[in-house]
């Protein structure tokens, strides 16, 4: 279970949108074999299928929340997706929240601050999106948050949580250019920064934090 301590990591393996979509898969990997409070099975190194979404997509947000993980957006072959997902790693279940008041679209970043999941820019139709956009678990309702700085709304970009701020990393612009752009947004004033640019432009990556440091990896 993620929320205790224990070292278990969750992926979402999404649908290959160039090909015929497959079932929407989720797996769970545990990297530890001893050493820690955890009962088999969980730490037998091995992948395990768990309960699927009930919308295959690629490109989605996602966050983890007071245990749950949420998903939001992302792409089919249809086109983007506007619905938003929560799963229980306890019970191994999926289950529909609201989208009243989220924009459907692929690419956005997704990030959690204050027990809330912040899903920012992407892609809807054609247009890259500046939008932020915020949904409460607690009363399940979408809210809008201040929009990205100008001229730096991007698509396939990353996020992360440090501190009092989300991280917002690189991403492509709406001339279908890579960027290295950093940007910080604090939930609590609002307000919007720019930090210093990464040193190698990209889309499409994963974004994380640890031991100290902002990671942006592939």
């Amino acid at each position: 279970n993620l929320m205790k301590g224990f070292a278990l990591f969750y992926r979402v393996r999404a649908f290959d949108d160039q090909a015929a979509p497959a079932t929407p898969l989720y797996s769970g990997y545990s990297p530890v074999t001893s050493g820690t409070p955890v009962a088999p099975p969980l730490l037998d190194r091995v992948w395990r299928l768990r309960a699927p979404m009930a919308t295959p997509r690629s490109k989605f947000a996602s966050a983890l929340i007071n245990g749950k993980i949420y998903v939001a957006g992302g792409a089919a072959m249809a086109g983007d997706i506007g619905t938003v997902e929560e799963y229980d790693p306890e019970t191994n279940k999926w289950r529909n929240r609201s989208n009243l008041g989220f924009t459907a679209r692929s690419g956005p970043a997704g990030a959690a601050f204050g027990g809330k999941f912040y899903v920012i820019g992407g892609q809807a139709g054609v247009a890259v999106s500046n939008k932020v956009e915020v949904f409460d678990p607690a009363t399940n309702t979408w809210s809008a948050g201040p929009a990205m700085p100008g001229g730096r709304e991007r698509r396939s970009l990353g996020a992360a949580t440090i501190g009092s701020s989300i991280f917002v990393v690189c991403g492509a612009n709406s001339l279908g250019s890579d960027t290295r752009f950093l940007d910080l947004f604090n939930p609590g004033s609002g307000g919007w920064t720019t930090g210093p640019d990464a040193p190698t432009a990209r889309h499409g990556h994963v974004t994380s934090y640890a031991n100290g440091i902002l990671w942006a990896i592939a």
